[in-house]
């Protein structure tokens, strides 16, 4: 009977630390890996990151930038590197990997292929020339 009732505490007592556990995981919900059923934050958030392609030549007309299915316009061009977000260029932001872009001019006269790497919570900036 004696070895029962320490077998009984024993497990109580791993019950107990058990359920004291608190899941761990990303829990900022801004992060692309977000995870609603953590508790404690174990440093592993990881965060979408920007990607600006812009350009220094005025080719008289809009180049049109793709990347992973989507697509937006250079309507500007600028002397020097914009910051990302910069009104005229075309602005992305995806989760941290390479992409393959496509571009071209309106009229297809030029055109742009390549890879852009977006890492977390970055600025990846790329001139067409």
């Amino acid at each position: 009977m004696k070895k029962m009732k320490k077998i009984f505490l024993v497990l109580i007592t791993i019950t107990s630390l058990l359920s004291c556990s608190k899941k761990e995981g990303c829990t900022d919900s801004t992060a692309t890996n977000f995870d609603s059923s953590a508790e404690k934050d174990n440093s592993s958030c990881i965060y979408k990151g920007n990607a600006v392609f812009w350009t220094n030549v005025n080719f008289g007309e809009n180049i049109e930038v793709t990347v992973n299915g989507q697509t937006a316009l250079i309507t500007a061009y600028y002397s020097t590197a914009p910051t990302c977000g910069g009104s005229g260029c075309a602005n992305f932001l995806f989760a941290p990997a390479t992409y393959a872009f496509s571009a071209q001019t309106v009229s297809g006269s030029y055109t742009w292929n390549g890879n852009v790497v977006i890492n977390s919570k970055g600025c990846s900036s790329l001139q067409l020339n």
